[in-house]
């Protein structure tokens, strides 16, 4: 068995902080959904999910992105608003949707990651996102009134910018209690 492995954007501790606060703020508008709230030092932003990965492919993962990071410029993150994934009528996680000042800032690294691969996702974009909180039980009838598309009328996180010095490997490892995450690397961005 492999390595559970991802790649990750980390907001820094003042950033972690107020959306922490964020979070807090709006724990009782979901109570309808008993949502598990994600810890705070938890929080990332996912680039990209590679799975299970065995011991000789983790070697070529980690050596091609040191070759690249530090040819990279660090993206800004802006916090746009909340998200509920897949969808508000079965939601299963609460995120936040954020964006970037130059879109194609990671593109690189998207691209490095999916070559680097064992499976390919397809063509589904990926969507930049931090997970506050999970749902065991969606209940669809919970957001019939004040939602519109996959988006719920929660009070607006705060304004929000961030821009991180590296991208990390990270492994994670999966309890009953919880995951739990390390990095096993960190890639400094030029």
């Amino acid at each position: 068995m492999g390595k559970r492995l991802f790649l990750a954007l980390n907001p820094d501790e003042e950033s972690r902080r107020r959306l922490a606060e964020y979070a807090a703020s709006i724990h009782d508008l979901l109570e309808g959904l008993t949502p598990r709230w994600i810890d705070p030092d938890l929080y990332h932003l996912t680039l990209w999910f590679f799975g299970d990965v065995e011991d000789k492919k983790l070697e070529f993962i980690e050596h091609s992105f040191s070759v690249l990071s530090s040819r990279l410029l660090p993206p800004v993150l802006i916090l746009e608003e909340p998200l509920f994934l897949p969808s508000l009528r079965h939601p299963r996680v609460l995120s936040l949707r954020f964006s970037f000042q130059a879109p194609t800032a990671l593109d690189l690294i998207l691209r490095k990651a999916k070559a680097s691969a064992e499976t390919d996702p397809g063509d589904k974009p990926w969507l930049p996102h931090l997970s506050l909180a999970r749902f065991r039980y969606p209940q669809a009838k919970v957001w019939q009134a004040g939602s519109t598309g996959n988006r719920l009328v929660l009070p607006p996180p705060p304004r929000l910018e961030f821009q991180p010095v590296s991208f990390e490997l990270m492994e994670s490892f999966l309890y009953p209690s919880g995951p739990r995450y390390e990095i096993r690397k960190s890639y400094y961005f030029a």
